[in-house]
């Protein structure tokens, strides 16, 4: 049998030799210093166990290992749930306006200059405040 990689093994079930069901396959690890690669099997919603590679007898479609593995003597691993992460606070003069695909401001599609309502003259595109100013009115549209 060739090389299985990690993507090919990420949410198998492990079965025991007599067929009972242990868990899926979470992770893979190694151990530095020794490079001994060991799966990291969800057993519940929230335990995990981690069982070294030489305890697995065929891995395909399903992991099945060499011996019975009786889960009541094993360490286990709780799975500390996903902090979110915090949530980034916008400056007021970042509020609004058009951002491109990089974050940075962008000026508004339009078809033609844009006008002043108030005066008619032609308005200045301020990316520092996305928005469109009138120099002669000396205000924000």
């Amino acid at each position: 049998m060739g090389s299985i990689t990690r993507s090919q093994l990420i949410g198998k079930d492990v079965y025991n030799p007599d067929g009972s069901y242990i868990g899926s396959i979470l992770d893979v690890g190694f151990t530095i210093g020794s490079g001994q690669m060991t799966l990291v099997i969800k057993i519940s919603k929230t335990e995990t166990i981690e069982l070294e590679w030489e305890k697995v007898s065929a891995a395909q479609d399903i992991t099945i290992l060499k011996e019975n593995l009786d889960l009541n003597t094993v360490k286990k691993t709780i799975i500390q749930p996903a902090q979110p992460e915090p949530v980034q606070q916008l400056n007021p003069q970042q509020k609004g306006g058009f951002l491109s695909r990089r974050g940075s401001p962008k000026e508004p599609e339009h078809t033609g200059p844009v006008t002043c309502p108030t005066c008619g003259n032609p308005a200045t595109w301020v990316p520092q405040y996305n928005r469109y100013y009138c120099y002669t009115c000396q205000k924000y549209l």
